[in-house]
């Protein structure tokens, strides 16, 4: 999510909201051409990445989601593109009519919008989950359903549930971020938080388990289990062959071409943790930084991994800035090198 020493204000969000950025697709005039094309990027970071094209401004994206063949992603401010194929994006309405939810600007006062919606589908509904953040670092997640996804169905209609978790800037922690996951048996968790403003001591990234029916916490109390410490934050998890594996930014966006924000990657056998590194460590290796794609130009500060599996074959979208410093949204192939590790197709040497 957004750089936290939570100093971003309502204005810059909103900033987003006219950013209809069709850059991408003018930096490469052969896209309509070349359809889905697959790059060689530096060893350092790159990802194998697909050619997007049409209104792909988006900050914080949601994994892409796929409901009666129309392929979805909901950002930070609210905003909503889809797609029939994954490479064209189209502008759609917002689910959050009037911004936040009435209870969450109660409950954070001066709040700066919709930060970092994520989408899952279970027990027949979508269920978006979403964070409300202020300035003084009061933050909440919260969750509302949907039957479909599709803005024309008749069935189109947003349930709010409220709140999920909270935290307060005495919790020296935030609820933000929020990536709803079910685990090898059936058990609906939620990863969340950050830590950009307490000591890099502190733990970052937690995970409470949910009610798999409601979508909601198990009690009004609910269990916090650390997974991550350090100025860390925009958690992911994502179950493959036998292993849990935790995606993490860090470093700051919101910078444009001098943001920093780099994904990492550990992984364990539980979803609870422990999470180790390649070398078997706490922490975790770099998944994706900054780089330049030969075909697409420059990418800065990737963040906010989403992975959708689909057809026996992995995709991960991302943001990042353009070479304008504009967020877009960003999609790479997985791959998984000889020790199981997930890796941008480019790097799969000796891998599956």
């Amino acid at each position: 999510m957004i750089h936290r020493s939570f100093r971003i204000t309502a204005a810059r969000i909103n900033s987003l909201e006219l950013a209809t950025v069709t850059a991408r697709s003018l930096q490469t005039p052969f896209a309509c051409l070349i359809g889905l094309l697959f790059v060689l990027l530096i060893a350092s970071g790159g990802a194998s990445a697909d050619v997007l094209s049409g209104d792909i401004g988006s900050h914080d994206p949601s994994r892409m989601i796929q409901c009666d063949g129309v392929y979805y992603v909901y950002s930070t401010g609210g905003r909503m593109i889809f797609s029939k194929d994954r490479l064209h994006w189209t502008r759609g309405p917002s689910p959050f009519v009037g911004g936040a939810p009435a209870w969450a600007k109660t409950m954070i006062p001066n709040s700066e919008g919709i930060w970092a919606p994520d989408v899952i589908f279970f027990d027949g509904l979508y269920h978006l989950y979403y964070s409300v953040a202020n300035a003084k670092s009061d933050t909440c997640i919260g969750m509302m359903s949907s039957p479909t996804l599709d803005p024309k169905s008749p069935n189109y209609k947003w349930t709010d549930h409220e709140l999920v978790v909270s935290a307060h800037k005495t919790d020296q922690r935030a609820a933000i971020d929020p990536c709803p996951v079910f685990d090898a048996g059936g058990n609906l968790w939620l990863s969340f938080g950050s830590n950009y403003t307490f000591p890099a001591t502190r733990p970052a990234i937690f995970i409470m388990q949910l009610d798999a029916k409601t979508g909601l916490a198990l009690s009004p109390s609910p269990t916090l289990t650390p997974l991550q410490t350090g100025h860390i934050e925009a958690s992911y998890i994502f179950y493959h062959a036998g292993f849990y594996y935790l995606f993490w930014n860090s470093g700051g966006c919101c910078n444009g071409v001098k943001s920093s924000y780099t994904i990492h990657i550990a992984r364990s056998s539980t979803i609870t943790g422990p999470y180790k590194n390649k070398a078997g460590n706490a922490g975790g290796d770099v998944f994706l930084a900054s780089y330049t794609d030969p075909s697409n130009g420059e990418e800065h500060g990737p963040g906010q991994i989403g992975i959708l599996s689909e057809d026996g074959v992995d995709r991960f979208s991302y943001h990042y800035y353009d070479a304008e410093g504009r967020p877009v949204l960003g999609e790479g192939i997985l791959k998984y090198d000889s020790d199981g590790w997930p890796v941008p197709a480019a790097q799969a040497a000796g891998g599956q």
